[in-house]
């Protein structure tokens, strides 16, 4: 531990006051279930360009550090530093260009904020992602405090669900839209003021506590696992469930075989098969309770899919840079909700959309050749973002953003693998040194064409 300490100093003697921005990012992140709260409390339920005051300010801070980042990988003395993601940027600086281009072929300029205020998100999450991939500080203990967050967050969520006290932020009118039929309870909402948001925060942390709750204690992740989960069932969440079933499914389907134990490989498909079998019971259960979320099972005729077909038969509204501004402030007949690709193809059109998705994918991709959990836990984004416009789900992208930070990079970790030295587990009360014992570092051949 004295090594790295030491090559941590060495490394990074110039960027003390980064750091305390760093944690100050990391502290309003943990802080995020609760913006609903904190802006109604410290705020006065003020606004930003459709934005609360709070999570207006986290965005500063996000945009401040990634000026930082951006501006340290020009500087020459700061060269060697390894800033990752840059054409990450480069999705932000292509939707920037395109609403400008919106604006000057607008009639009505006054339309431009309440566009914008629609389609910000797709600004923030290249801005978010970005900071998150490139921070120095590991990500070991901040998981470890999302998770004890979470409790905070379940407990908050029960008490909310049984009392249906939502400590007067949600409008009577939508949590009537939210009744479960046959039962006095609205779903679960948590913190958040709509299950779908909590149902998504759900299934992250659940995905972190199963990929990176190093919890020694069994039960006491067991007992964690299943009050995540309830939260998730009682949210009444098909987005979210479905992308937690996906993520897992996949993961248990083809993670990594033992060629030594043949008995061992069968293990992860039947795994795999039973989690995908207990789910449509569960399903089941719920329909045949007269839970009306889980009626239909009727692909074809889904209301979602008739607007998604209806919109992609007016080419002419989104091919070259998007609909025009005023009608997708007013939505009118393009409904497109439900859907965060076709929202962004219709705010900038197929072109943009197209180098959006490049520039945001081609990092990502990068990262998932290092990490095989990386592209489970993309399909189960995947699924957030066709079922959902799941781009606008404060503060689930923000964690998005933290979980693919947490398993894609780690400077702890690219420190142990460059010089071969293995530290004691930082969680678990037994020394390790004997069994990863400190080699002199060999300057091993490049693999580079």
């Amino acid at each position: 531990m004295r090594i790295q300490s030491t090559s941590t100093q060495i490394r990074n003697p110039h960027f003390a006051k980064e750091d305390i921005l760093e944690l100050v990012l990391l502290g309003l992140t943990l802080l995020m279930p609760f913006s609903l709260q904190i802006n109604a409390l410290v705020f006065g339920n003020a606004e930003i360009v459709g934005l609360s005051a709070f999570n207006a300010l986290v965005l500063a801070m996000f945009c401040l550090k990634a000026a930082l980042i951006a501006l340290r990988s020009f500087l020459k003395e700061s060269r060697e530093n390894n800033v990752r993601g840059l054409s990450i940027l480069a999705a932000f600086i292509a939707f920037v260009l395109i609403f400008l281009c919106k604006m000057l072929l607008a009639n009505d300029l006054s339309e431009a904020l309440g566009w914008l205020s629609q389609y910000q998100y797709f600004l923030w999450v290249p801005i978010v992602l970005f900071v998150f991939l490139n921070l120095k500080i590991s990500s070991d203990y901040f998981i470890k405090l999302c998770l004890c967050v979470s409790w905070i967050v379940c407990a908050v969520s029960f008490y909310s669900f049984f009392s249906s006290d939502y400590f007067g932020l949600v409008a009577q009118s939508a949590l009537d839209n939210y009744a479960i039929v046959s039962i006095p309870f609205y779903r679960m909402m948590g913190p958040f003021g709509s299950p779908n948001v909590a149902g998504t925060y759900y299934a992250i942390m659940l995905v972190m506590l199963l990929y990176l709750g190093d919890i020694q204690n069994r039960v006491f992740k067991v007992v964690h696992i299943i009050v995540l989960g309830s939260c998730l069932i009682l949210s009444f969440s098909r987005m979210a469930l479905i992308g937690l079933v996906c993520c897992l499914f996949c993961y248990l389907l083809f993670r990594k075989k033992d060629p030594k134990h043949q008995n061992r490989n069968l293990q992860g498909p039947l795994a795999a098969i039973s989690l995908l079998v207990a789910t449509i019971v569960i399903i089941l259960i719920l329909r045949e309770s007269g839970f009306y979320f889980w009626e239909g099972f009727d692909i074809i005729n889904n209301p979602r899919i008739e607007k998604w077909a209806y919109f992609l038969m007016m080419p002419d509204q989104w091919a070259l840079i998007g609909a025009p501004l005023s009608e997708h402030v007013h939505m009118g007949s393009l409904t497109l909700s439900d859907n965060s690709f076709l929202l962004l193809l219709g705010a900038v059109g197929l072109f943009v959309a197209a180098l959006y998705i490049f520039f945001l994918g081609k990092p990502l991709l990068a990262l998932a050749k290092n990490n095989p959990k990386l592209k489970t836990v993309y399909i189960m984004l995947i699924v957030f973002l066709v079922l959902s416009d799941f781009v606008s789900f404060y503060p689930c992208n923000y964690f998005a953003a933290l979980l693919i930070w947490a398993l894609g990079y780690n400077k702890e970790n690219e420190y142990e693998a460059t010089h071969n030295y293995a530290p004691m587990s930082l969680s678990s009360r037994k020394k390790r040194r004997n069994s990863y014992p400190v080699q002199p570092f060999k300057k091993q051949p490049s693999t580079r064409n």
